[in-house]
């Protein structure tokens, strides 16, 4: 068991990184991926989701906790990108210089909508979802990204009556990840009634990890924890959730990563 996905003080976390990793080997994990937030907003930069940090004191702090607990646990140092196509491929040559584990990227404000303002949440529909997997799609062939988060985000804020409308889009997206060498992540943090003070309407689609499997993409169960409370509840719990959805959906595959190299493993139900 490892999570890829997780926050700290660094920006919008909780607890700091030595706290998430401890927690991380209270549950007897084998590798936990620290992933705080970074991004650029093409046009507005000082209203941009994202938290700037410094880059230097991030991955000076990861790689110290990496060294302090190689003996316990496998730490991997990353970011989560919120990615834009016009700022995408400066944005992971600057991460690449710091030597990620991997790069981890999801839409996170598209169309005027999403969490920069959380009440624009609301505003959702069908037109809005059917945008926003096309930029992702767009984003995920330029080759710059390891992993996808959250490809399901908008629409777990909207009751749709028939997703069948997006199943064209979804197999689109699957190609674009086999054909770049990216596989998605299945976030459980959908699994919530609320998170970050919005409601959820519960993922996954057995539809996208159907399409998944066809091709043997790997995926990655993770938990987008934000404090070390919900890391040992709903995390926890939730990986199983997870990994039944899989195993219904016939995924075989997940994958670990090192220096943005992936290691494909069996999963083992």
């Amino acid at each position: 068991m490892f999570d890829y996905h997780t926050h700290t003080q660094f920006n919008d976390g909780a607890n700091t990184v030595d706290e998430m990793i401890e927690a991380a080997i209270s549950l007897n994990m084998t590798e936990i991926g620290i992933s705080d937030h970074f991004g650029h907003y093409p046009t507005d930069d000082s209203n941009s989701f994202c938290i700037f940090i410094s880059m230097e004191d991030y991955f000076k702090d990861l790689n110290r906790a990496k060294e302090k607990y190689k003996d316990k646990i496998k730490v991997k140092a990353t970011l989560e990108l919120d990615t834009y196509l016009e700022t995408v491929r400066e944005m992971t040559s600057l991460i690449n210089s710091f030597h990620p584990d991997y790069i981890l990227g999801g839409i996170h404000q598209f169309n005027g909508i999403g969490y920069r303002d959380q009440s624009t949440f609301s505003e959702i529909c069908e037109y809005d979802y059917e945008v926003y997997l096309e930029e992702l799609i767009k984003i995920v062939k330029t080759g710059t990204l390891d992993i996808v988060a959250h490809y399901f985000d908008y629409k777990s804020y909207y009751d749709f009556k028939d997703e069948s409308m997006f199943y064209d889009l979804y197999k689109e997206l699957v190609q674009a990840m086999e054909d770049n060498n990216c596989i998605p992540e299945m976030n459980t943090s959908c699994f919530n009634t609320s998170f970050l003070g919005v409601t959820f309407k519960e993922d996954p689609n057995l539809f996208f990890w159907k399409e998944c499997a066809k091709r043997d993409i790997p995926v990655i169960i993770t938990s987008d924890s934000h404090d070390v409370p919900f890391f040992l509840t709903s995390a926890y719990k939730n990986y199983f959730r997870a990994k039944d959805i899989l195993q219904r959906a016939g995924v075989k595959y997940t994958a670990t990563f090192t220096d943005r190299k992936m290691t494909i493993e069996e999963i083992k139900y």
